[in-house]
Formats: structure tokens, C-alpha cells, sequence
């Protein structure tokens, strides 16, 4: 029992570990709708607004490795808002997805992101933002990861199981595949609603059977809690990609300003492909083993704007999300979203 809680410590010690690329670098509201630009089109983002000089952008980073945290490691973000005469701040580390948008319904995040699972289940509720881009999910670095000890084999051993997922969000996502692709309903599995944090203390101490889990949670299931892979999203056919969101309020009152953000990302993009080394160092200084520290290097993806095929990719999970129960009703994005390539111009 000793040595099972010494290896909880250190993984649950590692996954607040992943804060520390977070911290790096620089430290230093009207509604409005905008016009619809056709059927499965990106809106364009209005034009017109107030000056930007000494405006500030607060940015919600999510723990772990991502890009915005990169980004601001290396200053693009800075740099680009200082060429607007605006300058960044950065809040979080938040765990998740949801407590960022909390944050941004507070005012006190402008730009965050997270997961498409669970920006739809934000604007199921009172959430109001925008989607500016996106990155690609990592299908292949999400799924089920199995407990050690809990006899999952296949997605159909989830049956009777307890599956530890954050609600309407990846983990719950992934667990509702899972459960189709072995033709079973969420009635045949428990689902455990824990954040990240809490998710790795109950799946490393066999609280729960299954982790559904993603990106560097994976790596911290399986390298550092015994866990093993069960299904990928990928064998899922997940479309989880990752949105990047601005309030509002914010994109209809800076769209330049989210213009820029989007630019200082994708220069921390171009970055990570240019220095595949560095960039592995630093993921595996925020807390990632080394073989996965590698793996999220390899895999990542550029952002991309909004286009009529992503849209539909948005619709599909919306549909699914709402099908299964985790929403009350189908989300349309349609006219959340803005054409972040022509902002400003």
C-alpha cells in the first residue's frame, strides 16, 4: 500500500508539474452579433472598434502542455498584441476546458480554449464566445486508459465498470464511443464526473476502473499509474478537436486583437516544427515523460481558420453530444464562429 500511494504522489506531483511551462515567458463588453456568412460559412468578424493602444487581452492558459502555453514561452503573443499597441495577460493554469470559460463568463478571461466536446456543452449553457480557430485533435493520444488491475480488455469489458470522465466534455465524449463501438449505452457503465486532477488521484488509487481521458493525461495514466490504452479516439472516430474561443463581448469589441493572438500561435506552431528538440525539452520539463514529450512534438498541428468542413465537424459532435443526453438540445455553431484571416482588414 506504501509503495501504490508513493507512486500516486509522484503521478499526481508530475501532473501539477505541468503548470511550470505555463508559468514561463512574459507575464508582461458589448454583445453583438455578426453577420452570418452563409450556409456552414465562418462569420466575418466586424471591422470597426475602438483603438487598441494600451488595451490589455487576458488569456486563459490550460494546464499541461499546449500551444498557447508555448506561445507564450516564446513571446509571439507578446509580440504580435505590441505591434496593436495591446499587451497580454496571462491567468491559470486552469485544469480544464470548463473552469476556463467559468473564468470568461466572469470577465476575467478574454481568449482561452479547450476542447469542441466542451465548448458545446459551455453554449448549452449561458456561455457566450466565439470560435476563432482551431487545432486538430490528436485522436491517437486520447481514449480509455484501463486501471492495472480492473479487467478491461476491450471496450466491451466497460460493462458494470466505473469510468472516471469530466462532464460534457473529452472524457465524456470518448466514454459514450466507447460504449457505441461495443454496442452498449451509458446505462451499462458508471460514469464518475472528476476534473483532471481528481480523476488521476482516483484512477491511480483503483477508485475507478477506466480513465477517459486525453493529450498528457494519457501519458501520466499509463507511464506513471500502471494504466494501459484500451481504444483510442482515433479507433473511436473522435472528432475532438481544439477550439480557441474569445469572448463575445471581445471579439465583436478587438477583432483585431484576436487576429493577433491567432498569428502569435501559429508562430509558436511553426515554432515547435522548427525546433522539435527545444520543444521536446520543454514538454518534458512541464512534467511529461520523455517518450511522450516526443510523441506531442510529432503530432502537433497547426492552427487552422474556420471553414464550411470544419463547421461540419463542429455539427457532428454537436448532434452526438446531443443525441446521447449530454445536452439538452443540439448546439448550432453556425453563427458562433468568426473569420479570423479577414479581422481587421
Amino acid at each position: 500500500m506504501k509503495r501504490r500511494l508513493t507512486w500516486l504522489a509522484t503521478a499526481i506531483a508530475l501532473l501539477l508539474a505541468a503548470t511550470v511551462l505555463a508559468a514561463c515567458g512574459s507575464d508582461d463588453s458589448d454583445d453583438a452579433t455578426a453577420a452570418s456568412g452563409g450556409s456552414g460559412a465562418a462569420t466575418a468578424a466586424a471591422t470597426s472598434g475602438p483603438s487598441t493602444d494600451g488595451a490589455t487581452v487576458k488569456i486563459g492558459i490550460l494546464q499541461g502542455v499546449t500551444l498557447a502555453a508555448v506561445a507564450r514561452h516564446i513571446g509571439s503573443i507578446d509580440r504580435e498584441l505590441a505591434r496593436e499597441g495591446a499587451r497580454a495577460e496571462y491567468a491559470g493554469p486552469f485544469p480544464a476546458m470548463v473552469p476556463a470559460i467559468e473564468a470568461m463568463n466572469a470577465g476575467d478571461v478574454d481568449i482561452t480554449y479547450g476542447s469542441i466536446s466542451a465548448a458545446i456543452g459551455a453554449l448549452a449553457g449561458n456561455s457566450d464566445f466565439k470560435i476563432f480557430a482551431i487545432e486538430r485533435g490528436q485522436p491517437d493520444n486520447e481514449g480509455i486508459i484501463a486501471g492495472r488491475d480492473s479487467g478491461i480488455e476491450s471496450a466491451a469489458d466497460l460493462k458494470g465498470k466505473k469510468i472516471a470522465v469530466n462532464r460534457a466534455g473529452t472524457g465524456e465524449y470518448l466514454a459514450l464511443l466507447a460504449l457505441d463501438r461495443a454496442g452498449l449505452t451509458r446505462d451499462d457503465a458508471e460514469f464518475v464526473y472528476l476534473p483532471p486532477a481528481d480523476a488521476a488521484s482516483a484512477f491511480g488509487s483503483g477508485q475507478v476502473d477506466a480513465w477517459a481521458t486525453w493529450s498528457s493525461f494519457t501519458g501520466l495514466a499509463q507511464e506513471k499509474l500502471g494504466g494501459r490504452m484500451v481504444i483510442t479516439g482515433g479507433e473511436l472516430g473522435s472528432l475532438n478537436d481544439t477550439p480557441y474561443i474569445a469572448s463575445t463581448a471581445f471579439a465583436d469589441r478587438y477583432p483585431t486583437l484576436v487576429a493577433a493572438v491567432y498569428r502569435g500561435l501559429q508562430e509558436a506552431a511553426d515554432w515547435i516544427v522548427a525546433n522539435p528538440d527545444e520543444a521536446a525539452r520543454l514538454y518534458a520539463e512541464a512534467g511529461l515523460p520523455e517518450t511522450v514529450a516526443r510523441a506531442q512534438v510529432e503530432a502537433a498541428e497547426r492552427l487552422e481558420p474556420i471553414t464550411p468542413e470544419i463547421q461540419e465537424r463542429f455539427a457532428e459532435v454537436a448532434r452526438y453530444v446531443a443525441e446521447r443526453g449530454v445536452v439538452p438540445s443540439e448546439v448550432d455553431l453556425s453563427e458562433r464562429t468568426i473569420d479570423v484571416e479577414s479581422a481587421g482588414k
